[in-house]
């Protein structure tokens, strides 16, 4: 519409132009997103709530799961073992941890200095030291994390015991998994047996230059049952028509997030074939997913609604990540801040060779896990804002199903 107005360049009509549509647009995509949320729910299957036994039984002897439950006044945290509940309310003020959070992710972008120590040392002692110093999670090692409100942002595993500069971080005493909610641990597995194991995806859209870089290097890894779609191939249309075949699918494009209308959120494709390039959360929700693991290697990926402010909190199932579990992914890995291409290159290169490699068929939090203490002693890679963005969400311990690529046999 601003194209088609009077170009007599009045500064004053341009601006009143500029307004009029801007508000037009909010309305329009506010009433849109209403629409396709009361379309979803007609999808969307209740399931009964689970008894704490129901998941404890799902619990190995070495794993623990951790719930936060953030109030105004104090956050309540449960700890479930295969031995034990115990629940603790931990004396924190919700505007306070949000704004210790958003500090911490404001300097963590800052590669090169060691100043998000301080506020991260300060998070963990609030929010781990309490449930670590009780011996709840004594014998853990796996570690399945379930945030709420504005804990959905705080990157755990670079939290540390304190801030000497060789305190050991979360992610060198457990391998972390992120859960929406507590009752996705009884959730089955794709499990599905295909022979085709991964979908590598690296449009020019978005101008991420080691992108396609990234994709050859993890197709490498798993020819001959891998394929990629780079550049002008990188159409959402064929991605749309290729997804339900695979294991794994791996996305290395930009993600954009719309505050205010979450289900309006995508992620960066290529136009073409009727489709307009951009693969939003409510096309996502209507996929045939198969796939054990969904890797989105792009910007604010992992980020669900009220972003510390705009919307209410807590509606993460209209982020990114929570639609591909919801569209059958078994789980998705996804990033909490715009992350370094070149980076994450080094760091998807360890990953899928370690999930391709591992001896347990492919455990996506453990490849993460130690995909991240590699990179954390490199002296170029070592800063946490190259490697902490990364997170699992869905149940790290789902077998990945590969194809070993020396027999090519489904494992």
């Amino acid at each position: 519409s601003l194209e088609d107005t009077d170009e007599d360049g009045a500064p004053t009509y341009s601006e009143r132009a500029m307004n009029r549509f801007s508000q037009e647009l909010a309305r329009a995509e506010k009433e849109y997103a209403a629409f396709l949320d009361d379309h979803a729910r007609v999808h969307a299957a209740a399931g009964a709530v689970p008894t704490a036994q129901a998941i404890q039984r799902r619990l190995a002897s070495d794993q623990g799961l951790v719930e936060y439950v953030v109030g105004p006044e104090n956050v309540i945290v449960f700890v479930l073992t295969s031995r034990a509940m115990e629940v603790k309310s931990l004396p924190l003020h919700e505007p306070d941890v949000a704004a210790r959070i958003e500090l911490l992710r404001d300097l963590i972008r800052r590669p090169g200095d060691d100043h998000w120590r301080k506020p991260a040392a300060r998070l963990s002692a609030e929010l781990l030291d309490p449930i670590e110093r009780s011996g709840w999670l004594e014998g853990v090692t796996r570690l399945y994390l379930v945030p709420h409100g504005v804990l959905t942002y705080v990157p755990f595993a670079l939290l540390p015991r304190s801030t000497a500069r060789d305190s050991d971080l979360l992610v060198d005493r457990y391998t972390i998994a992120y859960l929406p909610a507590a009752a996705a641990l009884l959730r089955a597995s794709a499990g599905v047996d295909r022979k085709q194991s991964l979908l590598a995806v690296a449009p020019s859209r978005g101008g991420l230059r080691h992108a396609p870089e990234e994709a050859r290097a993890i197709d490498a890894l798993f020819r001959p049952n891998a394929r990629t779609l780079i550049g002008s191939e990188a159409t959402e249309s064929r991605f749309k028509s290729m997804a339900g075949e695979f294991r794994m699918l791996h996305l290395a494009t930009h993600g954009y997030f719309n505050r205010s209308s979450p289900l309006l959120s995508g992620l960066e494709l290529e136009a073409g074939e009727g489709e307009d390039g951009m693969l939003r959360v409510h096309e996502i929700l209507d996929l045939p997913l198969q796939a054990n693991l969904v890797t989105l290697s792009a910007c604010d990926t992992a980020l669900g609604s009220g972003y510390f402010a705009d919307t209410p909190a807590g509606d993460e199932f209209l982020a990114l990540n929570r639609a591909f579990l919801a569209a059958g992914s078994a789980s998705v890995m996804a990033t909490l801040w715009q992350v370094d291409d070149r980076a994450s290159v080094s760091l998807m290169k360890q990953f899928y060779g370690r999930l391709r490699t591992s001896v347990d068929g492919g455990n996506a939090a453990n490849a993460l896990a130690l995909a991240q203490r590699s990179l954390r002693r490199s002296p170029q890679l070592g800063h946490p804002y190259y490697w902490a963005a990364y997170v699992v969400i869905g149940d790290g311990a789902s077998q990945t199903g590969v194809v070993r690529k020396s027999d090519g046999r489904t494992s």
